[in-house]
């Protein structure tokens, strides 16, 4: 064989594997949580949650049977629980609407330590300001460890007096804001992606969130009464807890279940991003 075509092979060799790693890089930054949601609305004005309104009765019900099946798991830091609430893309700044989206989300953060003694340190809490489900609340069961950068304050007051709610907001420090992408449904799930806006951090600090949700399969017609039958990938669903999530990421290395995680503070963490990055490569090829 020419020397030459020996080189050539090698090089060829490099570029692809080089390739190969670049996308498997790309899948793995764009991989996605399976997730459960749970939505809740709120009448206008209205500063607490009403169970009989709308459909926050059922919903209600549904989370406390689902959290509590995984109580045990969010307590140990494997899953953890995302409070998103939801306001205008056009005040979002506003301190009183600040403070009622804080108010929204406390009062359901304390509902679910009173009902299901899940611990406030399993639980993140942002404001979403694109405009998407306006004046209402997600809470977002995540099949991942809380990165130690997600904020778990809520400040707020019941005082309607714009210094009070001044002082309050002010504890934050700043913020922390995301914005909502959707990014279609594939495979039975609705993939939406939560951008991150923290004033403690640096974009390259930190991981969005992206979560893969199970679409509401239709309820079968009275008429029918034959079994429907159902697909194996519809029947993975967010009960399933024992088989492994195939849409997974967010600060778990999936070999070990250890979670890598840097300080909720001004600081770089491009180690912290390289290691999780390099661990799921890992993980790709075992």
């Amino acid at each position: 064989m020419h020397p030459n075509s020996s080189k050539i092979m090698v090089k060829t060799a490099l570029i692809i594997s080089l390739f190969s790693l670049f996308c498997i890089l790309g899948l793995v930054a764009q991989s996605y949580v399976r997730t459960a949601s749970f939505l809740y609305s709120f009448p206008e004005g209205a500063e607490l949650l009403q169970e009989d309104y709308g459909n926050n009765s059922a919903v209600l019900r549904q989370m406390e049977r689902e959290l509590s099946a995984v109580r045990n798991k969010i307590q140990a830091g494997n899953y953890h629980l995302l409070i998103v609430a939801h306001v205008s893309a056009f005040n979002y700044a506003n301190l009183q609407v600040i403070n009622k989206a804080s108010l929204h989300a406390s009062y359901l953060r304390a509902y679910i330590l009173s009902k299901l003694a899940i611990s406030e340190e399993c639980m993140a809490f942002y404001i979403d300001r694109s405009g998407e489900y306006r004046d209402k609340l997600h809470i977002y069961l995540v099949r991942c460890p809380l990165p130690i950068y997600a904020n778990k304050d809520i400040y707020f007051t019941e005082e309607n007096v714009l210094e009070v709610i001044k002082k309050e907001i002010d504890r934050y420090g700043g913020v922390s804001y995301v914005n909502l992408y959707r990014n279609g449904e594939l495979s039975g799930y609705r993939k939406e992606v939560y951008v991150i806006n923290d004033p403690l951090f640096d974009r390259s600090e930190i991981d969005d969130y992206r979560l893969a949700i199970p679409l509401q399969q239709p309820k079968p017609s009275h008429l029918v009464t034959a079994t429907p039958k159902v697909s194996s990938k519809v029947a993975v669903d967010v009960q399933t807890e024992e088989a492994p999530p195939e849409i997974y990421n967010s600060g778990t290395d999936r070999c070990s279940g250890k979670a890598f995680y840097c300080s909720r503070k001004r600081t770089a963490c491009s180690a912290y991003r390289l290691v999780y990055q390099l661990a799921l490569l890992g993980c790709t090829y075992a």
